[in-house]
């Protein structure tokens, strides 16, 4: 086989496109061997002298190559391949003599009401949820996330049985985990006709959905919403019952955004609510007005440390937290604890500060059967 590629295009392109097409057409057997040697002629080379790839180089190259792919054709949400990839990919099996392509066209019905229901990370939830189920059944092709709620699947040489089991078995899936796709397929036997391929997929994939809200598919979902509401606002509820519950042993429990010096309050004492209201809501300034307000003179100096996040960030990288124990004016005692609010993430900005009062934990701790 000769391959001969037209004038006035990058050659790295025009290589690129040749190992793509080449793994298209040998998937099973690119090994170069005594079967399959790859001669390139340049014309005006360096002396005729033929440059020889070993292996530490072509080790480097396979290296720096699959890490760049995976940065820029890979979604960062599902890690399925980008719409780039898909398109790119297009031109290649169009160039590949295959005998049969099915092109499979999804899209995730009802993103938009879910993520102003619900919110964002719902929805992101929910992608990721039909991304899994896409590697589940479809392990061996080609699956791409084209935009905010359409999939796409090139499934080169699959047994139409075949594929409408895997089809079959990953929409039941999906809508267990109460989601919904509209899907469309098409089949291309030739590729001079594979855009018309994926052209007939979206097509068939916009009447399902059609088909899907016409059926009251759209009542069924706002139902499927509603009671994940319903479920939230139970948890919500259960959460509020805790916290009115175990209120009394805290003098205070914040998340803190050190890079914004804001917070956000899971249990928050009136008279604090009233100083963040009056510094604007800037934590830090709140904590300073604390301390001259309400912590005993006696602690003021060592409570003077907690005003500077570079120090506090320091003593948790060390130590894992930071701990104090100190006074307030009405002679009660406070412990002092903050902790980073995510460990998994090394480059997180949110600190928890929790503030127990240990005269009512005391209490309480001696109210409690041993």
């Amino acid at each position: 086989m000769k391959i001969i590629c037209e004038k006035g295009y990058h050659a790295g392109n025009v290589l690129r496109l040749v190992a793509e097409y080449l793994e298209k057409r040998y998937p099973d057997d690119m090994i170069l061997d005594e079967n399959m040697e790859i001669t390139l002629s340049l014309k005006n080379g360096e002396n005729g002298q033929p440059i020889v790839l070993g292996e530490e180089e072509l080790q480097l190259s396979h290296h720096t190559a699959d890490h760049s792919e995976d940065y820029y054709n890979h979604d960062v949400l599902t890690h399925l391949y980008t719409r780039c990839k898909y398109e790119h990919d297009l031109k290649v099996f169009q160039l590949a003599n295959y005998a049969r392509l099915t092109c499979i066209y999804m899209d995730a019905v009802g993103l938009h009401e879910i993520n102003n229901h619900l919110g964002h990370e719902a929805g992101d939830h929910m992608l990721r949820s039909i991304a899994d189920g896409i590697r589940k059944y479809f392990p061996d092709d080609c699956a791409y996330r084209i935009g905010g709620d359409e999939f796409v699947l090139l499934c080169p040489a699959r047994q139409p049985e075949e594929l409408a089991e895997s089809l079959a078995a990953f929409c039941d899936t999906i809508r267990e985990m109460g989601y919904e796709v509209s899907v469309g397929v098409s089949e291309s036997m030739d590729r001079q006709t594979l855009n018309e391929t994926v052209n007939q997929a979206e097509t068939a994939m916009r009447h399902d959905k059609m088909e899907f809200y016409r059926n009251n598919g759209g009542i069924r979902q706002m139902r499927i919403i509603d009671d994940k509401l319903e479920q939230l606002r139970i948890k919500k509820q259960d959460v509020t019952r805790f916290l009115q519950a175990i209120a009394p042993l805290y003098r205070g429990v914040y998340m803190v955004n050190t890079k914004q010096d804001t917070c956000r309050y899971i249990y928050v004492p009136p008279y604090f609510k009233t100083m963040l209201e009056n510094n604007h809501h800037a934590f830090m300034s709140s904590v300073r007005e604390y301390c001259r307000e309400l912590v005993h003179p006696e602690y003021h100096d060592e409570f003077a440390k907690l005003l500077d996040y570079s120090y506090i960030e320091e003593q948790i990288a060390a130590h894992g937290s930071l701990k104090m124990t100190y006074r307030i004016r009405d002679g009660s005692r406070v412990h002092l604890k903050i902790t980073m609010a995510d460990r998994s993430s090394a480059d997180a900005h949110e600190l928890l500060w929790i503030f127990l009062d240990e005269t009512q934990s005391k209490k309480a701790g001696e109210a409690c059967p041993q």
